[in-house]
C-alpha cells in the first residue's frame, strides 16, 4: 500500500506541473524511443466459488519504439515491450482437499509473471497536436505460483494472445503530451502446469485452454525535460487490466498407477490496477 500511495503522490504532482502550461504546439513524432518503466499494482486473481489470491504487485518494464513510413499503411510504429511483476506479501484464501472433504485454507502465496509483446500501430489521424493509431499485435505471457501449505504446489500459466486496439496522443505543450491505449486481447492458446508430483502423485498435470479474454487500459501523461538541459522525459499512467479464461480440459490423475481423480483448470479472471511511473528517451 505505501507503494501506491506514493506512486499516487507522485502521479498528482506530476500532472499539476504539466498543467501549468496548456498552450498548444506542434506534435513532432522521435524516429526511436526507448522508455524504462516502474509500476505498482493491485492484484487478483479468483476462480469462483473455489479460490482467490490478491496482493500489492511492483513491476519494471521496457519498451522500444520506432516510427517510420510504411509503404502500404503510410505512417506506423513498431513497438516491442517486456515486463515484470513479482510479489511476496500474496495471501491464497481457498481450501485443501482429500479425496473425501476440503477444509478451509489461507496462507501466504508468491507469484510472479512477465510478458513480451509486438505491436504494430499504422496511423489514421495524426495532425500538428495529436494522432490516433490502430494497434495490432501478438503477446505472450507467463505465471508462476506457489501457496505457503503442506498442500501446496506449483503451477505455471503461458498465454499466447492476439491483440488489437487503439492508441492516441494529444500535445497539451511541445513538451507535455497526453496519452492513452484501449487494447482487446484475444486467447489463442493458454497452458496450464500443475506439479502434482511434489505430492506424491505419478506425474504433473497440463492443461490447456482455447477460450478467453483480456483488456487493458492505460492513461497517462508525459513531458519532456529538454528545457531543464536534460534530454529525457519523465511520465506517470494510471492502468487496468483485465482476464478472464473459460475452463480448461479435464485430465486424470493417478497415485501409485491408480487413477485418483479428474482434474480441471475451472473459470477464472484476473485483475490488475495501479500507477505506473515512464522514464524515456528519444531520438530523431
Amino acid at each position: 500500500m505505501r507503494i501506491l500511495n506514493f506512486l499516487a503522490k507522485f502521479g498528482f504532482l506530476f500532472f499539476f506541473f504539466c498543467s501549468l502550461s496548456l498552450a498548444q504546439d506542434s506534435m513532432t513524432l522521435p524516429r526511436h524511443s526507448f522508455s524504462l518503466s516502474f509500476s505498482g499494482q493491485y492484484y487478483l486473481y479468483k476462480e469462483p466459488r473455489v479460490m482467490d489470491i490478491s496482493g500489492l504487485f511492483g513491476g519494471v518494464g521496457a519498451e522500444y519504439k520506432y516510427f517510420n513510413d510504411d509503404a502500404f499503411f503510410g505512417e506506423a510504429h513498431h513497438q516491442v515491450n517486456f515486463a515484470y511483476f513479482s510479489t511476496s506479501s500474496a495471501r491464497y484464501n481457498g481450501s485443501e482437499c482429500t479425496r473425501n472433504a476440503c477444509t478451509p485454507l489461507h496462507t501466504d502465496s508468491k507469484d510472479t509473471y512477465t510478458f513480451f509483446e509486438y505491436h504494430y500501430k499504422p496511423l489514421f489521424i495524426h495532425t500538428s497536436n495529436a494522432f490516433v493509431s490502430f494497434d495490432i499485435g501478438l503477446g505472450y505471457r507467463f505465471l508462476t505460483n506457489q501457496i505457503s501449505a503442506n498442500s501446496g504446489y506449483k503451477r505455471e500459466q503461458s498465454y499466447l494472445y492476439l491483440i488489437s486496439g487503439f492508441n492516441a496522443q494529444y500535445a497539451l505543450h511541445s513538451d507535455v503530451r497526453l496519452f492513452a491505449n484501449v487494447l482487446y486481447k484475444s486467447l489463442w492458446s493458454g497452458k496450464n502446469t500443475s506439479y502434482f508430483k511434489d505430492l506424491g502423485f505419478d506425474s504433473n498435470l497440463e492443461f490447456t485452454q482455447h477460450s478467453g479474454f483480456g483488456l487493458e487500459l492505460n492513461f497517462g501523461v508525459e513531458r519532456e525535460l529538454k528545457e531543464y538541459g536534460i534530454d529525457m522525459g519523465v511520465g506517470v499512467s494510471a492502468y487496468f487490466e483485465y482476464w478472464n479464461i473459460a475452463e480448461s480440459n479435464a485430465q486424470p490423475l493417478y497415485q501409485a498407477g491408480a487413477l485418483y481423480s479428474y482434474f480441471k483448470e475451472p473459470y477464472n479472471y484476473t485483475q490488475a490496477f495501479g500507477l505506473r511511473i515512464l522514464l524515456s528517451y528519444n531520438w530523431f
